[in-house]
């Protein structure tokens, strides 16, 4: 009962936040300029709605893969948003590996089935 409960709360987060973005930045369509302008904080936007999406997948399927894709939202958003952290390179390593971790699972999960 608590998994579904959940699911709904992340889905209803999900929507909602769908039309808060679609109503924070409709303003793009008149004054499309804006978008150099507030591109940290759009994309910032953008990879919370995806991060939603990625734990709503997660929680759906249970799997190990789906759980890697999160992780790797997750640095991806951090790689983007942190231009010039002097740890950028220690964050971009770790993203790597998991990355060639999700392919090398992807790969033989695929071979097994």
């Amino acid at each position: 009962m608590i998994r579904p409960a959940i699911v709904l709360l992340i889905l209803a987060l999900l929507i909602l936040g769908i039309i808060g973005f679609m109503a924070r930045w409709s303003m793009l369509l008149y004054h499309p300029g804006l978008l150099f302008d507030d591109f940290y904080s759009i994309v910032d936007d953008l990879f919370s709605l995806l991060l939603l999406y990625e734990v709503l997948d997660l929680l759906r399927s249970l799997s190990p893969v789906r759980l890697l894709d999160l992780l790797l939202t997750i640095f991806a958003r951090k790689l983007l948003l942190s231009p010039g952290n002097p740890s950028l390179t220690q964050d971009m390593w770790v993203f790597v590996i998991m990355l060639i971790l999700r392919l090398v699972w992807t790969r033989f999960s695929e071979k097994e089935t």
